[in-house]
């Protein structure tokens, strides 16, 4: 056991200092939704690892950053986008590596800022959009 523990951090201690070192920004974030977005559209996985790592990165990413700012809203109470209730995890990818194939003048800022921008062009709020909660009764 103390073996496999070794093991796995000798694995993962050099990738944290690359990450740390290149951020994850709208170029690396493209390359990796191109990858997800060719796996999909195969309807398979694919036999390449980097393949399979970026396009999980692109993925899970997306999502995460989709889930963390769907109920999000502005200073004004605006929400920052409004996408359907029933949208997927394969349509969020989608949308961003369309925006970002879309948009290259932007690639050079952080993944983590172009998404909710590439959500909010694809999924825009009408004007008086406020959540729920904040509506009066």
């Amino acid at each position: 056991m103390k073996n496999l523990i070794l093991a796995i951090a000798a694995a993962v201690v050099p990738s944290l200092g690359f990450a740390a070192a290149t951020p994850y920004d709208g170029v690396r974030l493209l390359n990796d939704c191109k990858a997800a977005v060719r796996i999909l559209d195969q309807g398979k996985t694919t036999s390449k690892a980097d393949e399979a790592v970026a396009a999980t990165q692109c993925s899970y990413f997306s999502w995460g950053v989709y889930l963390a700012q769907r109920g999000a809203v502005t200073k004004t109470g605006q929400r920052l986008f409004c996408a359907p209730g029933n949208a997927t995890q394969e349509q969020v990818v989608r949308v961003i590596e369309k925006w970002l194939t879309e948009h290259p003048e932007q690639l050079h800022l952080a993944a983590e800022r172009l998404i909710p921008t590439a959500l909010r062009d694809a999924f825009p709020c009408p004007p008086t959009t406020r959540r729920k909660d904040e509506q009066a009764t």
